[in-house]
């Protein structure tokens, strides 16, 4: 089987591997719903023939776009306090804005007003915990490197990654007691620097036990716009890479995908811009089962491509990247 496949008269070039071909490459370079406010996303998710998911900023609704079979899920669907029809949406493939909004509001009716009230509802708790930019700079600056601490023993004994010297400390840092809620835990903390002006505008941070177990992970600042730079803007030149985790993006820059950048989640891929320097753009993919990184790749291809540029997906025979990693 081949590594690199055509498909069709598309320039979109897929990659795809077995598990074999993987090891081989490997040795050769050496969502679920939100309880909160869950009255009315369940509603609108029954109307519209899909579920609700947990994403970055926020719950929303993953649903069939109009026309489409009852499997499909090409068509994503977020209150909004401001919009006057209380959602806005986005779609994965080449439906049109107006055939989507005509289409959501058919199916669910005048529920307007009750769905601004509970975006706003959710956008006040989400102030208070996401959108915090002062907040992550301020706990970046606390953060050591993380050579030698949990945050280290995390990535080689639970993920079987390495922690590069190039990004210990400017893009991985670790805090022995970071804020989690009401408590304080050990947390690995990664940056979110803006694609624009590189500028410091979140954290991530990966809670851990004291054997450098993962306990969960959770936001910290405004991320619309940003990116985990693993690599740095001046390793960006003709090409990139961008994927969904971070531990996702530095498994592939082991297996030789560099420069690379860690979005956080589906949606940041989907609208990924096209970036005026770079001619390649290669995107990691993930199996999920309801497709949402699938179409969010194709998606961001397929405007990469409409722009002049070459777009190449990565397929993992299964999960993502760093499941090649583990034994």
């Amino acid at each position: 089987m081949p590594l690199l496949r055509s498909q069709g008269k598309s320039r979109i070039r897929c990659l795809q591997f077995t598990g074999r071909q993987y090891g081989r490459l490997a040795r050769m370079l050496g969502l679920v719903g939100d309880e909160s406010d869950g009255s009315a996303l369940r509603s609108m998710a029954a109307a519209l023939g899909g579920e609700v998911m947990k994403g970055k900023r926020g719950p929303f609704v993953l649903c069939p776009g109009p026309g489409h079979s009852k499997k499909d899920r090409s068509l994503s669907v977020t209150l909004s306090a401001t919009d006057p029809d209380g959602f806005v949406c986005f779609s994965y493939t080449t439906d049109t804005w107006q055939d989507c909004r005509d289409h959501i509001r058919t199916r669910i009716g005048g529920r307007s007003s009750e769905y601004r009230e509970t975006a706003k509802r959710q956008a006040k708790r989400q102030n208070a915990t996401t959108n915090n930019s002062a907040g992550a700079v301020r706990l970046w600056g606390e953060g050591v490197d993380p050579r030698g601490t949990l945050a280290q023993r995390y990535l080689n004994e639970q993920r079987r990654l390495d922690l590069p010297d190039d990004i210990a400390g400017r893009v991985l840092r670790f805090h022995g007691a970071c804020p989690w809620g009401s408590e304080r835990r050990p947390c690995m903390l990664t940056a979110f620097r803006l694609i624009a002006d590189d500028r410091l505008v979140a954290v991530h941070r990966t809670a851990l036990t004291d054997r450098g177990e993962k306990i969960d992970r959770m936001m910290l600042g405004p991320v619309a716009g940003a990116a985990i730079k693993i690599d740095d803007n001046t390793d960006v030149e003709q090409g990139l890479t961008i994927g969904e985790g971070f531990e996702t993006c530095l498994a592939a820059r082991g297996l030789g995908f560099r420069p690379v950048w860690a979005l956080g989640s589906a949606g940041p891929i989907g609208t990924f811009p096209v970036l005026a320097s770079i001619e390649a753009l290669t995107i990691l993919r993930e199996s999920d089962k309801k497709g949402t990184n699938a179409a969010a790749a194709q998606a961001c291809a397929r405007r990469w491509i409409a722009a002049g540029r070459e777009a190449i997906v990565v397929n993992p025979p299964q999960g993502d990247m760093n499941d090649l990693m583990k034994p």
